[in-house]
C-alpha cells in the first residue's frame, strides 16, 4: 500500500508524457464509441497497434459501419462497379462478420453496396450475400439497421426479418416483394421507426401495431392495385411517391404530424382520390401538403376538403395557389384552429402549368387564430404580391406576413429558414462554394443562362456583402460562365473580384471552373502570403 501512491504518479507522468499513448488509456466503452464512429475498415486497422488490447477491441464494437466506398477504385461516378473492388468488399464484410466476438451485441448495421445487375448474373445471386448479411445483424439482436444499395434496386429476402429487438430500420433503393411487410409485422413486433427512400414497393398492404414513424420518401407503388397503409400508432408520417397508385391511408388514430408530397405526372391519382386522403390526415396538428401531378378538375359542388378541427401549422406548395387560390381558400374555410400558414411557391420553373381547375362558390373564410403568413418564393415571383392582397381583401388584415427569398438551391444561406441560431452561422462559413449549377443547370437554353448567371451574381455579391468581415476564407470554389460569347470583360471583372476578395481573406485554395473562357486579372489576384 504504501507504493501505491508513487506507482499512480509514474503512471500518471508517462501519461502526460510528449509522445505518450492517451488514448491506449482510455476506458474500453470509451475507446469502443470512438472506434464506433470509424467505418469498419477503418476500425479494423487498428489491430495493426502495438498493444494486444487493441487486437481485439474491433471485434466487439457495438456498431458496424461497412462502407463500399472505401473500396471503389472506379474514378468514372457509379454508373458501374469495378469486379475487383466489389470482391474485396464482399471478402471484407465476410470476415469482418466472421472474426466479431459472438457474444458482442449489436446495436448498429450500416451498410452501403453496389447491387448491379450484370449480364449473366441472376438477381436472386446478387443479392444472396447482402441479405446474408442483413440476416447477421438481426440475428445478433441489433436495434438499427440502415442498407444504402447503390446502381440498382436490391431485392430484399423479407423471411430473414425476426427479431424482438429490432427499433429502426431505414433502407434506400431496394425492392420490397409481396408479403414483406406482414413478416415485419410479425417478426419484428418491437419496430417503431421505418423509413424507406427510393424504393419498389410490390406489396398490397403496409401494416404494424408498433411503428410509430412512418417515412415513405420518392418510392414506386404498383399501378395494379392499392397499397394499404394500416398503422394505427404511427404519430409521424412522411408519404412522397412519382410512380403507381397512391397509398390508401387506413386507420391512423394517433397521427399528429404528416407531409404527404404527390410529384411527378406517372402517378395514379385524380380529383376523387383528394377526399379520402385528405379524411385520413384531418385530425394532425401539422399539415405539409404539396401536389405536382396530373391537373385535377374539382366539381364546385364536391365537399373535397375535411374539417381539421385540430390542425394549427399548415404547408401548402405553389398548387394551392391554382385556380384563384381554390385549395387555399378551402383549406383555410376548414381550419378553424389554424396559428401558421406557410406556402412555398416552388425553387424552379416559375411557369409551371397549374394543377387544379374549378371554381369555388363560397370564396370568405374566417381564421381568427392565425397570425403568421410565410411565404417562401424567389425574388421575382409575382406569386408572393397576390397572397399579400389575398389576405387583404378577405379583411385579414392583422395577419403578419412574411415573404422570405430563396436563391434557388444556395443551400447554405436558406439555413436562416431554421431556428434563430441558424440564421447568422452561414456568415461565418470558411468555405465557399458558388455554383451556376444551383441556379440552373441549363447549357443550351440562352434566355436561361442569361437568368443564372444574373441570379449568381446576385447572389454571390450579397454573399460577400454580408459575411462576417472578421471570418477568413479557407477554400474558394467557383462554377461560373458568361452568357455573351463575345465580350469577355464583363464576366471576367466579376469573377476576378471575387477571386480577389477570396485572397484578401487569407484563402488557401481557390479553384474557378469556368463555362466559357474568362480572363483572370493577375495583378488583383496573386497577392497572398497565403495562397
Amino acid at each position: 500500500m504504501v507504493g501505491t501512491p508513487h506507482k499512480r504518479m509514474r503512471c500518471m507522468a508517462s501519461a502526460n508524457a510528449p509522445g505518450a499513448d492517451r488514448l491506449s488509456s482510455l476506458p474500453d466503452d470509451v475507446i469502443a464509441r470512438i472506434l464506433s464512429s470509424l467505418n469498419a475498415r477503418e476500425a479494423a486497422r487498428t489491430i495493426v497497434l502495438s498493444r494486444r488490447r487493441w487486437q481485439t477491441l474491433w471485434r466487439e464494437l457495438p456498431r458496424i459501419n461497412a462502407e463500399f466506398f472505401e473500396f471503389d477504385t472506379d474514378t468514372e461516378g457509379m454508373e458501374t462497379v469495378a469486379e475487383d473492388d466489389e470482391v474485396a468488399f464482399k471478402r471484407f464484410v465476410n470476415r469482418l462478420l466472421e472474426l466479431r466476438d459472438p457474444a458482442a451485441l449489436m446495436e448498429q448495421f450500416w451498410l452501403r453496396y453496389p447491387s448491379s445487375e450484370q449480364e449473366g448474373i441472376q438477381a436472386s445471386s446478387s443479392s444472396s450475400e447482402p441479405n446474408r448479411w442483413i440476416g447477421h445483424a438481426v440475428c445478433n439482436h441489433a436495434r438499427s439497421l440502415e442498407f444504402i444499395s447503390l446502381i440498382s434496386p436490391l431485392e430484399i429476402d423479407h423471411a430473414i426479418f425476426a427479431s424482438r429487438y429490432l427499433r429502426k430500420f431505414v433502407f434506400f433503393n431496394v425492392t420490397l416483394s409481396q408479403g414483406f411487410f406482414k413478416q415485419l409485422e410479425n417478426g419484428c413486433a418491437k419496430l417503431e421507426d421505418l423509413h424507406l427512400d427510393d424504393c419498389v414497393i410490390k406489396d398490397d398492404e403496409i401494416s404494424s401495431q408498433a411503428i410509430k414513424v412512418l417515412t415513405i420518401n420518392d418510392s414506386d407503388f404498383s399501378c395494379e392495385y392499392q397499397t394499404t397503409i394500416a398503422t394505427p400508432a404511427v404519430t409521424s408520417l412522411s408519404l412522397s411517391c412519382h410512380l403507381g397508385s397512391v397509398p390508401l391511408l387506413n386507420d391512423m388514430p394517433a397521427l399528429v404530424t404528416a407531409s404527404v408530397d404527390l410529384n411527378g405526372r406517372h402517378i395514379k391519382f385524380d380529383a376523387a382520390d383528394m377526399p379520402p386522403l385528405l379524411r385520413s390526415l384531418s385530425d394532425v396538428k401539422q399539415l405539409e401538403f404539396d401536389y405536382s401531378g396530373r391537373q385535377l378538375t374539382i366539381d364546385n359542388n364536391l365537399q373535397w376538403c375535411p374539417k381539421f378541427n385540430n390542425l394549427v401549422n399548415l404547408t401548402l406548395g405553389r398548387w394551392s395557389l391554382d385556380a384563384n387560390f381554390y385549395a387555399l381558400t378551402v383549406f383555410l374555410q376548414n381550419s378553424p384552429t389554424l396559428e401558421k400558414l406557410t406556402l412555398k411557391l416552388g425553387e424552379f420553373d416559375l411557369e409551371t402549368p397549374e394543377r387544379i381547375i374549378g371554381e369555388l362558390e363560397e370564396r370568405s373564410f374566417t381564421c381568427e387564430r392565425l397570425k403568421s403568413v410565410e411565404v417562401i418564393c424567389l425574388e421575382d415571383d409575382l406569386l408572393a404580391n397576390r397572397v399579400e392582397g389575398f389576405f387583404v381583401n378577405n379583411d385579414m388584415t392583422s395577419v403578419q406576413i412574411d415573404i422570405k427569398h430563396l436563391n434557388w438551391k444556395a443551400s447554405n444561406v436558406t439555413d436562416v429558414l431554421l431556428s434563430p441560431r441558424w440564421r447568422n452561422l452561414w456568415r461565418f462559413m470558411p468555405c465557399i462554394n458558388a455554383d451556376l449549377f444551383d441556379f440552373s443547370r441549363e447549357t443550351e437554353n440562352l434566355e436561361k443562362i442569361v437568368k443564372a448567371e444574373v441570379m449568381l451574381k446576385r447572389f454571390v455579391n450579397r454573399l460577400l456583402e454580408l459575411q462576417d468581415p472578421t471570418t477568413m476564407v479557407d477554400t474558394f470554389w467557383l462554377r461560373y460562365s458568361r452568357s455573351d460569347e463575345h465580350d469577355i470583360q464583363p464576366a471576367s471583372a466579376e469573377a476576378s473580384r471575387w477571386i480577389s476578395y477570396a485572397i484578401q481573406k487569407h484563402a488557401w485554395s481557390v479553384e474557378l471552373v469556368a463555362m466559357l473562357s474568362l480572363e483572370v486579372d493577375h495583378t488583383k489576384t496573386m497577392q497572398s502570403k497565403k495562397f
